[in-house]
């Protein structure tokens, strides 16, 4: 399966008439595909290609601020100084660079699903979690945890 959530309609696509020129070559300008491309379409696919390179950006950016931050991270005002406030800083840095990296992958249209066996125990797992966590008696604690709780009162 293909996800692709690119308009159609904004691609632009080269004439079929373009002969491409054999490696080493030089091209004239008459025949660069540029050439038959009105200023807004050049316009567009340049926004288009530095789209998945912000992305990227974000998304190192996040992961060496996450290597950076985890050593000296800490707030005073909390029962446990070091506990949940670096689980959070991984969680919030980590989730955003994945949502970076996912979201270039949708941009250019490479996320695949592919048919395999093991993909049937990983959905019965999180099945059993969706379920356990619908059914619990304490919902905000099987969904999130304990948080650093000293004391769980059953």
């Amino acid at each position: 399966m293909k996800i692709n959530l690119r308009n159609e309609a904004t691609t632009t696509q080269r004439p079929a008439a373009v002969n491409r020129p054999q490696v080493g070559s030089e091209m004239r300008p008459a025949e660069r595909p540029e050439a038959h491309m009105n200023n807004e379409e050049k316009k567009s696919t340049q926004k288009f290609t530095r789209i998945p390179k912000i992305i990227d950006l974000i998304a190192i950016g996040a992961v060496y601020l996450l290597a950076f931050l985890v050593p000296i991270f800490f707030l005073p005002n909390v029962p446990s100084v070091l506990e949940l406030n670096k689980q959070m800083l991984i969680v919030l840095l980590g989730g955003i660079a994945f949502l970076a990296w996912i979201g270039k992958l949708a941009w250019e249209g490479k996320i695949r699903v592919k048919k395999n066996v093991l993909l049937i125990p990983i959905l019965v797992l999180i099945l059993i979690f969706a379920l356990n966590t619908i059914f619990s008696i304490y919902r905000d604690q099987s969904m999130w945890g304990a948080l650093g709780l000293k004391e769980c009162h059953w």
